[in-house]
């Protein structure tokens, strides 16, 4: 039973991670999430899609039940401190996308868009300045 509980914890924190990706992505203000952890703009989409699964529950996540306010966000960004090392030794062919989008925000680098491959050239490009740094 214990476990059970702690499963849907982790899965509820799967789909709050998936809610506030999509959310820095997007501009709305509430996204529908589907068993098989299938992000949608709408409930009636969501809902069409669920039901041909064999759970076919649909979970609704609202922006400011996972963004954190402001303050947190600021709190955060100073806990998030990448040594050059670190910065080198990160595998951007292996890593998620939250993982990359939190290396990217704390280095506070630029991309055209938030999407993972503009994320991933700019942290490699900041890889090369620290390896021609290091050269000189």
């Amino acid at each position: 039973m214990f476990k059970k509980h702690l499963k849907e914890i982790e899965m509820n924190q799967d789909k709050k991670q998936l809610a506030q990706d999509y959310f820095e992505r997007h501009t709305g203000n509430e996204c529908f999430i589907t068993s098989d952890n299938r992000v949608f703009h709408t409930q009636g989409s969501a809902a069409g899609y669920a039901n041909t699964l064999k759970d076919d529950a649909v979970d609704k996540f609202t922006r400011s039940e996972v963004t954190p306010p402001v303050e947190d966000l600021e709190d955060q960004e100073d806990e998030h401190q990448y040594s050059d090392q670190d910065i080198l030794n990160f595998d951007t062919t292996s890593a998620k996308y939250p993982e990359i989008n939190a290396l990217f925000t704390a280095l506070k680098l630029e991309a055209p868009t938030k999407k993972q491959q503009d994320l991933v050239e700019a942290i490699e490009k900041e890889k090369a300045r620290i390896l021609n740094e290091k050269n000189q």
